[in-house]
């Protein structure tokens, strides 16, 4: 049954880390594709070269270099895995070679609330954002107050840009500024949340 596999470019750091990975793997399977009696010659020689030197059998069995063989040989006992590990080292080193220099830019743009501070003059309020990111940001804003929308109007600023969004008071928004000289205004792009403004009426 065939497997379909995806693969994605990772950031610089990550490259370095599968390309490190892929040498590991394809040297470690082409050793494992060496003839087993080899293999099996290596480990008869280093576990004697251990006991010349007066290790026990408990010290033999933790050498690194003996546990190093003796998976080799295991490994080697299984099939042609030595093999496989070669082929999984080549793609992972292809995987690393991928890709630019650079990384990708963020995918998406958010707006911010660059003000808690607006002001209304003839039914309109001027509310200051700030687009994060390198893409264009665009969305309906609203201006709620207990829970009901008192405007709402369209941003559309480049990437990495601050500027003023103009938002058209309804009849419930200026009637509460016209009762009072400020009313504390929610400020929503769609349905995210970005903070609160001082609305002020202006002069």
């Amino acid at each position: 049954m065939p497997i379909a596999v995806t693969l994605s470019v990772p950031d610089t750091a990550g490259r370095w880390v599968l390309l490190a990975l892929g040498i590991v793997l394809a040297v470690t399977g082409a050793l494992i594709e060496l003839r087993r009696e080899q293999l099996e010659a290596a480990l008869r020689t280093r576990k004697a070269q251990q006991l010349r030197a007066g290790r026990d059998a408990t010290a033999i069995a933790a050498d690194p270099w003996t546990l190093v063989l003796e998976a080799l040989v295991t490994a080697a006992k299984k099939g042609r895995v030595g093999l496989m590990l070669v082929i999984a080292g080549l793609v992972l080193c292809a995987v690393s070679l991928l890709g630019g220099g650079t990384d990708d830019p963020p995918a998406s743009s958010t707006l911010l609330l660059a003000k808690h501070d607006a002001t209304a003059r003839g039914g309109r309020a001027t509310v200051t954002l700030r687009c994060r990111g390198s893409r264009r940001c665009r969305s309906t804003v609203e201006l709620r107050d207990g829970g009901r929308a008192i405007g709402t109007g369209s941003a559309a600023l480049a990437g990495g840009a601050t500027g003023t969004v103009s938002v058209a008071l309804n009849r419930l928004g200026r009637r509460r500024l016209a009762r009072g000289r400020t009313v504390r205004a929610e400020v929503r792009a769609g349905r995210r949340v970005l903070g609160q403004v001082m609305l002020r009426r202006g002069r």
